[in-house]
């Protein structure tokens, strides 16, 4: 079997994860955690309640954790997919008047650092078509601002809402995409969608829109892993690489923190 890590008693760097409160959710929707609707496939039937469940996890977390001081977001393949909306609506909640009220536009309440792992975010013309429907995933994106009627079989919707939620959010707030060389887990999936089966368009898409969000956003991060692979529970293949245990610490690093260890250097520069 697969190895995981829920990285509960891990530390990355000098960041001890132990001392965080983790909220782990399942995977059993079959849409990517999006999803609104009851589908017969075969006649075999499909719940696609990932929106139900997400919700519903929010919600709990928004009533026992009402005043956190830093959020860490992950998630792998299907788990990473939806966590640029996750994130857009637990910053909503917790810093709406950061970023809609206060006059203070400087002023960040809740720190929210994120790292997805090899997730599935392209979505292929056919798909839009004909496929997502199936998920119906507007009313878990009603739930945002983003205007997702105005891009209607865009191939580039799922760029667009991560541009919409960084906009949202703050330049304090980290990101980082992980992913292989090569990942035939991804690119089966883009082609079952009606992507093609030519592996070199995935990657040059999957390039084109890492290199798009990195553009405009200076707090956007890539780590690309040499060779064929995927990924497991809690970020374990990417432990396992070098430099990534270093790249991940300043990810999730809080901004006081990571202000106070550049000031360190240029005193020894000095």
């Amino acid at each position: 079997g697969y190895s995981i890590n829920f990285l509960c008693a891990s530390t990355i760097g000098n960041i001890d994860l132990s001392e965080y409160n983790y909220i782990t959710v399942p995977y059993c929707s079959q849409d990517t955690h999006l999803g609104d609707n009851s589908m017969s496939y075969n006649h075999a039937s499909v719940y696609h309640h990932g929106a139900h469940n997400m919700v519903g996890v929010l919600n709990w977390i928004y009533e026992h954790f009402p005043n956190p001081s830093q959020i860490f977001l992950t998630g792998c393949s299907a788990g990473g997919s939806p966590l640029p909306i996750v994130y857009d609506l637990i910053n909503d909640h917790y810093n709406d008047s950061h970023s809609k009220k206060s006059k203070n536009k400087n002023k960040k309440e809740v720190n929210i650092n994120t790292i997805i792992d090899s997730a599935a975010i392209l979505t292929p013309e056919p798909f839009l078509r004909y496929g997502i429907q199936n998920w119906n995933p507007w009313t878990i994106l009603d739930k945002t601002s983003f205007q997702y009627d105005l891009y209607d079989y865009d191939v580039d919707i799922p760029t667009r809402f991560w541009q919409h939620a960084l906009r949202q959010g703050s330049t304090a707030d980290n990101w980082a995409f992980v992913t292989h060389e090569d990942d035939s887990i991804s690119m089966g999936y883009w082609q079952l969608m009606g992507g093609g089966m030519n592996g070199d368009t995935w990657n040059g898409e999957l390039s084109k829109t890492l290199s798009t969000i990195q553009a405009e956003f200076s707090n956007v991060n890539v780590f690309q892993i040499e060779g064929e692979g995927h990924c497991t529970f809690g970020l374990e293949d990417a432990l396992q690489v070098d430099g990534f245990e270093a790249f991940a610490e300043d990810i999730l690093m809080e901004p006081q923190l990571k202000e106070g260890k550049k000031k360190k250097k240029k005193k020894k520069k000095k």
